[in-house]
C-alpha cells in the first residue's frame, strides 16, 4: 500500500512537470496537440494526488506503520516507553 502512495506521488510530479513544460513548448511551437495533451496531464494530476492522499489516510487509520517516516517518528500511546 505504501508503494502505491509513493508511485502515485511520483506520477503526479511527472504529470505536473509534463503539463507545465508541454503547454509552454506546445504554445511556443504552435502545436495544439501538445497543448491538449498537457491539458489532459493537468487534469490527471489532482486525481493522482487524491489517490496518494487516500492511501496515506488509509495507512494512518489502519495504523499501518510500514511507511518509513511514520515508523521512525511516530509515538503512539500504546507504544512502550512513550509519554502519555
Amino acid at each position: 500500500m505504501a508503494d502505491l502512495g509513493s508511485i502515485t506521488l511520483l506520477l503526479s510530479l511527472a504529470l505536473a512537470a509534463y503539463a507545465a513544460l508541454g503547454s509552454l513548448v506546445g504554445q511556443w511551437k504552435r502545436a495544439p496537440e501538445l497543448v491538449i495533451s498537457a491539458r489532459y496531464a493537468a487534469y490527471l494530476t489532482p486525481l493522482m494526488l487524491a489517490v496518494s492522499t487516500t492511501v496515506l489516510v488509509a495507512a494512518f487509520v489502519t495504523h499501518n506503520l510500514n511507511c518509513g517516516t511514520w515508523r521512525d517518528t511516530a509515538t503512539w500511546p500504546w507504544t512502550p516507553g512513550s509519554p502519555g
